[in-house]
């Protein structure tokens, strides 16, 4: 059985997934300027369709953190939910699917300047089996065994 050919969407067009690479120089590679959003979608078994987990709102808020990181978002929300529901419909996804969405600095150049004349940013989109994004047995047995997280006090104010 050959797998599915997997697909990504960058620069304005789908492209396959080994395909969809960014540059070392890269601004948001280089300092972090970039945002992001982890969408869930699930595979309904009674329609035989993705359900995408409120899509809206997880748009919404990337457009919020992209104000905030001072991005500039090249596509509207509906523009967004668009492509997300193609990808989605080209990957052939039929279990549950983890989607990230990113708005990033696509400049090749160096400065940590946010707002430099003629600054390009740019909208990434790929999907990845939920299975393997996330292995909650594997998950469960390292937080059970002292691999899990460590928590600190909090304490507001100086000391």
């Amino acid at each position: 059985m050959t797998e599915t050919p997997q697909y990504a969407y960058l620069r304005g067009e789908f492209v396959p997934l080994e395909a969809a690479t960014i540059s070392v120089r890269t601004h948001a590679f280089l300092y972090g300027t970039a945002v992001f959003e982890g969408v869930k979608a699930y595979w309904s078994p009674e329609n035989q369709q993705m359900l995408g987990f409120r899509l809206r709102e997880h748009y919404q808020r990337l457009h919020q953190s992209c104000h905030i990181l001072r991005l500039q978002p090249t596509l509207s929300i509906p523009q967004m939910e668009e492509l997300t529901v193609e990808l989605l419909r080209r990957n052939r996804c039929a279990a549950d699917t983890y989607i990230r969405p990113i708005v990033y600095k696509a400049d090749l150049r160096i400065g940590p300047i946010l707002t430099a004349e003629n600054t390009h940013d740019d909208f990434c989109l790929f999907t990845v089996p939920m299975a393997g994004y996330l292995k909650p047995r594997a998950f469960m047995w390292g937080c059970l065994l002292g691999g899990g997280w460590t928590t600190t006090p909090f304490r507001p104010g100086p000391r």
